[in-house]
């Protein structure tokens, strides 16, 4: 039955029915080197007040020091 449970809660028959959620954006500058991270500031706002920039590095895909 737990395995039965395990595997449920993996699964969801409600498919998302709005647009996907973006709040990162990358933009190459024309120049050599990495492209400039563009992060929603409102989005960027919240999630600091909730997990700080060191939580939230793996969420941008980049260095606590770029959040």
């Amino acid at each position: 039955m737990v395995n039965s449970l395990d595997q449920a809660c993996h699964k969801s028959a409600d498919l998302p029915d709005g647009p996907e959620l973006v709040v990162v954006t990358q933009k190459s500058g024309g120049r050599p080197g990495r492209p400039c991270v563009e992060i929603d500031p409102t989005f960027l706002r919240e999630a600091l007040a909730l997990h700080g920039p060191s939580g939230l590095k793996p969420i941008f895909s980049c260095d606590a020091q770029t959040v």
